[in-house]
């Protein structure tokens, strides 16, 4: 093409944008499922932290379960089923009993086992 066609091509697409329409913006209002939708990473992270410490604080442990695991863990030790030693590790269990002071309890019954038995109870829990 000529000069005197591009020049012609050029002002022909200056007043077809002159003669375009400029839109007024209109903001933008999202309902609250649409502003959830596009939280950021760490505000999702961040919700899910406190689901997962509100679910934790209402969790009620199964005793249960934890009885039928010190059973096991009692017949493991020291070869037979004692249920006054599951009583006594569960009453400790459910008075929240120090771990340390869990072990030395258990040390009279099971010797140097006591922290073996602990830390496998612990693993479950």
């Amino acid at each position: 093409p000529t000069k005197k066609s591009k020049r012609h091509i050029i002002a022909s697409d200056e007043q077809e944008d002159e003669s375009k329409k400029k839109r007024k913006l209109v903001p933008l209002k999202y309902t609250e499922e649409e502003e959830a939708a596009v939280k950021t990473t760490a505000e999702r992270l961040a919700d899910v932290a406190a689901r997962i410490s509100k679910s934790a604080k209402d969790a009620k442990p199964d005793w249960t379960r934890i009885g039928k695991k010190v059973e096991g863990l009692v017949v493991d030790f020291i070869g037979e089923a004692d249920p006054s030693l599951v009583s006594f590790v569960l009453d400790k269990l459910k008075s929240s009993t120090p771990t340390e002071t869990l072990i030395s309890s258990l040390r009279d019954v099971l010797d140097e086992d006591a922290e073996d038995f602990v830390k496998q109870l612990q693993a479950f829990v």
